[in-house]
């Protein structure tokens, strides 16, 4: 997702577009590939436009695709328009671009991109003869092809995609989403919801209000926005980020990184090669050995909460045991939780 320097020749698939309303991530200080960027801006690439090989400036049109190349725990995410000479990948990519030019419009929290996922899939259901979309309470949707999208707005529906790519949004309060196929996204914006991806590279977000997603495949990322949110990865490589206060992420697999953001929460991190990230006031991690636990202390008797203190530290050293919940001290330390 970067503007390249480099000038290809130009490929039949870039031409000129009218303005899409797309997505992309940065690291936290806004950039992409050391290209530095700033919302509100416009950039204009004057060469060619190819998707992931020449030039022009990257996005996405499905807002879950943004965390294929930009973890949910460290980075940020904006809403974008792209213009100008448009180049798509094929029916067998996800839905990245390359665009002539680009506009960096809002930024987004993770919540925000999920009800952003939720409505996009929504319409996707609505537009083309493989999804299924329902509106009322305790409805069920449920698309079994390839890039099938199944969308259930009501209380309790369920929104359900078996094949490849297939995406699957549950809006309402307590509402499930379930994506088996690799590539397939999860989205659940109601409290309660459940958001599910099983295949490889399938991404769970959950954004209400004690939300979970889970992530079962390698390289799948999930993120629960809301408050007592829990996010739990298990494959290899992915990552597990809980915002709200109160939230757990748990990350099972090889380099699988666990971040709890908000006040109190807890992260905990499985597999080897990882860090458990707890930054919030009163937060908690948990390692295993061969990984590490990074954490904060803040003083609660100002508002807002002054940051004192913060220690990382790996498995097995400074008194960190494998498989124990720890805190920070004001003094620095780190201090054992009992359940």
């Amino acid at each position: 997702m970067a503007k390249r320097a480099t000038k290809n020749a130009a490929v039949d698939s870039a031409e000129a577009s009218t303005a899409l309303t797309t997505f992309k991530g940065f690291g936290k200080d806004w950039k992409c590939r050391d290209y530095q960027y700033q919302l509100g801006k416009t950039y204009e690439h004057a060469g060619s436009v190819v998707r992931c090989a020449g030039g022009g400036f990257h996005s996405c049109e499905m807002p879950l695709d943004v965390l294929n190349y930009y973890p949910p725990n460290t980075s940020r995410f904006a809403e974008v328009i792209a213009d100008g000479a448009i180049d798509k990948g094929s029916d067998d990519d996800d839905s990245k671009l390359a665009s002539a030019k680009i506009t960096i419009n809002v930024e987004l929290s993770l919540g925000e991109l999920t009800r952003r996922a939720v409505r996009w899939v929504a319409d996707m259901a609505k537009k083309q003869g493989n999804g299924q979309h329902t509106t009322g309470n305790y409805g069920h949707a449920s698309a079994a092809g390839y890039r099938g999208h199944a969308s259930a707005a009501g209380y309790r529906g369920h929104a359900s995609a078996a094949g490849y790519r297939g995406h699957a949004s549950a809006a309402g309060d307590g509402g499930h989403a379930s994506a088996a196929g690799n590539g397939g996204h999860a989205s659940a914006a109601g409290d309660g919801g459940h958001a599910s991806a099983a295949g490889d590279g399938g991404h769970a977000s959950a954004a209400g209000y004690r939300g979970h997603a889970s992530a079962a495949g390698d390289g799948g990322h999930a993120s629960a926005a809301g408050n007592g949110g829990h996010a739990s990865a298990a494959g290899d490589g992915g990552h597990a980020s809980a915002a709200g206060d109160g939230g757990h992420a748990s990350a099972a697999g090889y380099r699988g990184h666990a971040s709890a953001a908000g006040d109190g929460g807890h992260a905990e991190v499985k597999g080897t090669c990882a860090v458990a990230h707890a930054p919030g006031v009163g937060g908690m991690a948990t390692a295993v050995a061969g990984s590490a636990i990074s954490l904060a202390y803040h003083d609660e008797s100002v508002w807002p909460p002054k940051l004192i203190a913060v220690r990382s530290s790996m498995v097995g050293e400074n008194g960190i045991e494998a498989g124990k919940k720890y805190r920070l001290t004001k003094a620095g330390e780190f201090e054992a939780v009992e359940d």
